[in-house]
């Protein structure tokens, strides 16, 4: 919950950037997000999700509503513990789909480089963005931030989603604009070592 607080203070009330692909976006949820939980946030009942709509939305309704579809629906919350604030915060910032995925790629790269993972986890993950349906994404978060440490396990996922965001940047140069501030955002996470 401390995450989500956190997250709707930093994203403030609304922002209508037209460089930002989420569009309208209040407390950090975006009318697409909205729209996609209509029966959520269809406030007047007119069965379509506007601005006016969204603009009713509070910060106490953003925080329960990114817990529960951000954090507990997708399997976020069961994750070990030191890694569900940092994926937590990349499934509100880019779906919970992208961050499960990076989170997958993140532990398989520290199977290949570690023998003690791969001695818990014997099977690289199937990087296919999904926790619910199964044990395996879990057990590994566990096994890897136990045997590594919660602060390498950590690092490195700051470093894979540096990584991702340069890569959209590259992609679609017009994005660049918010590279700072989402390295910012994950560098809120990085762990500081010897401390």
């Amino acid at each position: 919950v401390q995450v989500a607080l956190d997250i709707v203070r930093s994203e403030g009330g609304e922002v209508n950037n037209p460089l930002d692909r989420g569009g309208f976006t209040i407390y950090g949820i975006t009318i697409g997000t909205a729209r996609n939980h209509g029966l959520s946030f269809d406030y007047d009942g007119d069965g379509v999700v506007s601005i006016q709509d969204m603009r009713r939305i509070t910060p106490d309704i953003a925080v329960a509503f990114f817990v529960q579809f951000f954090a507990i629906a997708p399997g976020i919350s069961r994750l070990a513990v030191p890694v569900q604030p940092i994926i937590f915060d990349m499934a509100v910032n880019s779906g919970p789909s992208r961050a499960i995925t990076l989170l997958q790629q993140t532990l398989n790269q520290l199977w290949q480089d570690n023998p003690h993972v791969r001695g818990v986890f014997v099977r690289r993950l199937a990087e296919d963005g999904v926790i619910a349906g199964g044990v395996s994404t879990v057990n590994a978060s566990i096994a890897a931030t136990d045997i590594c440490g919660s602060a390498i396990v950590i690092s490195a996922i700051c470093d894979s989603r540096i990584a991702f965001y340069r890569r959209i940047v590259s992609a679609n140069p017009s994005q660049n604009i918010f590279l700072k501030g989402w390295i910012n955002r994950v560098e809120r996470f990085r762990p500081t070592f010897g401390s």
